[in-house]
């Protein structure tokens, strides 16, 4: 087994030490425990067959695995160094222009960033501007509206003051009216009055006189 795990010094290089190492520790560990196993039991030198068999059989899996991971780690390398090549190349022939287009970039989009700032700055100072203005409106207005409501409230007082004095001053009509056709039939009645008095004295003189003509005429005789 030790002339198994050393043959291959030369194809791995000290690279290749430590899987080595690895390798005869695992191999050691496995021949190790069917050892004790056969100690226990009848059926040890199945068990010792299939572990010694089984151990030949995983590092060699195991160094396959590994190599194929360096192979791929190899050739990312590789894809990297080609790249880095190519990079290199392309610098070496279009190095001034392709770093003016990317610096030309960069201020475009910076000038773009500012020039939106700015236009978003404006607009907001407009929007805020409009705003003072309309909140201004709004306090005019209301101080208006105000204005008005007290005046249209002085004037409904006025109508209803005007409304009851004209209320009043129609029933001191009545009352007046009433009191100058009172009047006006005292006064029929008393001008009625005064001629029944003038007949009365009319015909009492009427009748005193010829009652003193009879008298006198009387005295003659």
């Amino acid at each position: 087994m030790e002339a198994w795990i050393w043959e291959d010094k030369g194809e791995g290089g000290e690279e290749d030490s430590w899987l080595r190492t690895l390798t005869f520790v695992f191999l050691v560990i496995s021949l190790a425990v069917p050892c004790q196993i056969c100690s226990c039991s009848g059926s040890a030198p199945l068990q010792f067959q299939s572990s010694a068999e089984d151990t030949k059989e995983k590092p060699a899996e195991i160094k396959q695995e590994r190599e194929r991971e360096r192979e791929q780690e190899k050739e990312k390398e590789k894809e990297k160094e080609n790249e880095k090549k190519k990079k290199e190349k392309e610098q070496e022939f279009w190095p001034e222009p392709v770093i003016l287009l990317q610096e030309e970039v960069a201020l475009l989009s910076e000038m773009d960033q500012n020039i939106q700032c700015i236009k978003f700055n404006q607009i907001h100072k407009l929007l805020k501007e409009e705003r003072e203005e309309l909140a201004e409106e709004v306090l005019t207005l209301k101080t208006q509206m105000d204005a008005q409501l007290q005046v249209d409230q002085k004037l409904e007082e006025r109508e209803h003051l005007l409304q009851s004095s004209i209320g009043t001053g129609e029933r001191e009509l009545g009352l007046q009216t009433q009191a100058l056709e009172m009047n006006k039939h005292k006064v029929s009645e008393a001008f009625l009055s005064s001629w029944a008095v003038r007949g009365s004295l009319g015909s009492s003189q009427m009748n005193w006189g010829e009652s003193f003509y009879s008298k006198d005429k009387q005295k003659e005789i």
